[in-house]
């Protein structure tokens, strides 16, 4: 066992040497002009969409590994006399098209921007999810970008194909990116490259013969993946209730063996992991977690039956709706000082796609919350800017508030000097008492229906013990503007108070930026209503008291004519909003 470990610790050692490989596919120099596609930054029109083919023969020759991720893709521009493309993404994914005819679709985002610049020379961009290519099937690249306004196209190098190789839609209007008509199609293609990371860098590490952990299996996108370099891996399952398994093995085990289970994201070594002699431990152990030995649940550690050479044991489990769970595998040999091994860490976020939306499903629990992790790494979750703060993460909470603290707050009776607390940070919603436990088919979603936009959704979502009355409503961010929205107002049916106290009905509707936040008085929102912010930290809300016997939703919302408020940011009371009504 102790040479185990020596072993596993040289792998290590030689994995972290290891660099990424960067392929040129194209060596043309045919260009567009400013006004002519394909390029894959053309902004002559408002908006364009491209998608490129990239043959498996031509990623083999010029060197790509399937199986290894592509963690980047750049474009050569000859020169560029432009505006920032706004909203720019790339998309990957495999396809079974020899010549670029159709558009293909159920595409995999890889890569969005808020704004970016073209500038000469090679434009790198690399992906915030990684893209594995299987190494036998073609590929295609996806760009779209959309402006409310056009200058020129980016002049980039191309190199001519024996068949059509670019596909292209541009127009000047909005909404570019999910046209399926055609403007054109050519020979030409931008010459790109790809850069193929490192399958197993030393943030993280690889099974050993000590500690073998996998989980899930390929009928449920498992996570079996390998580790990218950029990130922690992991997988997720398109469907709740699906079955997979997790299972240890070892062919070279002593007792005690542990596998730690915990709730928390893993940790890479720049990350805070904890690096011992026998590895890197990737669980973030200030976090709740139990030990698993000889069967699932147990929390103990078994240290009965020493010497015991080999194990194989294996648990299968259901993807929940709110799974969120990270694994790491031990195994100790107590006779050989320092004979421990671990194995490669394992993390699983359930995950729904529905039409190529990506969504995550929030808290099913009375007086809950979830927190969503906006630099999840399997799909481009935009960063969320609340009140000239970047955050990275959002708490999606069962009483109607999306939270940006890191610590979770489910507090069901809203106050408005809690609406001011530095604790609490900013937030947005209709925050009462609700309870998505009460009725069958509540749901709360957390999703990016297009890229550059978060949103949460509260789907027939009843009062707390009153299952009787239920509401829909949503909160939506605009990554690129700012700008936040409630919608669906419509949906919110007034509380009929059964079995309440009049303490405990109170309603707040809108939003604050609870840290120095100030009481600038209600708001009354209202269809064709506007307003401007009159200072900085003022709140904009809509506040109802709990009155035993008084119709229970927000003042604003009772003429039921009101479906949507947004709120823009103020040029001149940053960081706070103005509002507007619909």
């Amino acid at each position: 066992m102790k040479t185990s470990t020596l072993v596993l610790l040289a792998f290590l050692v030689l994995l972290g040497g290891v660099s990424a490989q960067t392929i040129t596919l194209g060596t043309g120099t045919i260009v567009n002009t400013v006004n002519t596609y394909p390029t894959a930054y053309g902004n002559y029109f408002w908006g364009a969409r491209h998608q490129f083919l990239i043959t498996a023969a031509e990623l083999t020759a010029a060197g790509g590994v399937g199986g290894v991720p592509i963690i980047s893709a750049g474009f050569n521009v000859v020169s560029f006399t432009g505006q920032a493309h706004m909203n720019y993404d790339i998309k990957m994914g495999h396809t079974a098209q020899t010549v670029m005819t159709n558009w293909e679709v159920g595409l995999t985002w890889v890569y969005n921007a808020a704004s970016y610049m073209p500038v000469p020379g090679w434009n790198t961009h690399t992906f915030c999810a990684p893209f594995v290519w299987d190494g036998v099937s073609n590929v295609i690249v996806e760009t779209c970008h959309q402006n409310g306004s056009y200058i020129a196209n980016a002049i980039v190098n191309q190199t001519a194909g024996l068949t059509n190789q670019s596909k292209w839609w541009r127009q000047d209007s909005l909404g570019a990116c999910p046209i399926t008509t055609q403007t054109g199609v050519s020979l030409n293609r931008p010459n790109i490259q790809l850069t193929f990371g490192v399958a197993a860098p030393v943030n993280y590490q690889t099974n050993s013969s000590g500690a073998n952990l996998t989980m899930g299996t390929a009928s449920t996108n498992g996570c079996i993946a390998p580790i990218f370099n950029q990130s922690s891996y992991t997988c997720g399952a398109t469907i709740v209730g699906a079955t997979g398994t997790i299972a240890f093995s070892s062919t070279a085990l002593g007792m005690p063996w542990d596998i730690v289970i915990s709730p928390a994201n893993l940790l890479s070594v720049t990350g805070g992991a904890l690096i011992i002699p026998a590895g890197i431990i990737n669980l973030d152990l200030s976090q709740p977690f139990g030990f698993v030995n000889g069967f699932f649940g147990s929390n103990l550690p078994n240290f009965t039956f020493p010497g015991v050479s080999s194990v194989s044991l294996s648990w299968g489990y259901s993807i929940s709706a709110t799974l969120n769970t990270s694994m790491q595998a031990m195994a100790i040999n107590p006779t050989a000082p320092g004979g421990a091994s671990l194995s490669q860490p394992v993390e699983y976020h359930n995950t729904n796609v529905t039409n190529g939306v990506a969504s995550f499903a929030g808290p099913i629990g009375d007086d809950t919350g979830v927190t969503v992790n906006l630099t999840q790494p399997q799909i481009c979750w935009p960063s969320v800017t609340m009140y000239g703060t970047v955050y990275t993460q959002m708490q999606v909470i069962s009483n109607g508030r999306i939270m940006f603290q890191p610590t979770v707050n489910t507090d069901f009776s809203p106050t408005i000097a809690e609406a001011q607390l530095a604790s609490v940070g900013p937030f947005v919603g209709f925050w009462t008492d609700l309870n998505p436990t009460t009725v069958v088919g509540a749901l709360i979603t957390a999703s990016q229906p297009a890229p550059g936009l978060m949103r949460v959704d509260y789907t027939n979502i009843a009062y707390d013990l009153e299952p009787s009355v239920t509401i829909n409503f949503g909160v939506q961010f605009d990554t690129t503007t700012g700008m936040v929205q409630l919608d669906g107002l419509l949906g919110i049916n007034a509380n009929p108070q059964i079995g309440f106290l009049a303490t405990a009905d109170a309603q707040y509707f809108g939003m604050s930026r609870g840290a120095g936040a100030t009481d600038g008085g209600t708001t009354t929102f209202a269809a064709g209503g506007s307003g401007l912010a009159v200072s900085p930290t003022a709140m904009w809300y809509d506040w109802y008291g709990a009155i035993v016997g008084g119709a229970g939703r927000v003042n604003s919302l009772n003429a039921g004519t009101l479906n949507t408020v947004l709120f823009t940011p103020s040029a001149l009371m940053a960081p706070n909003y103005n509002w507007a009504g619909f």
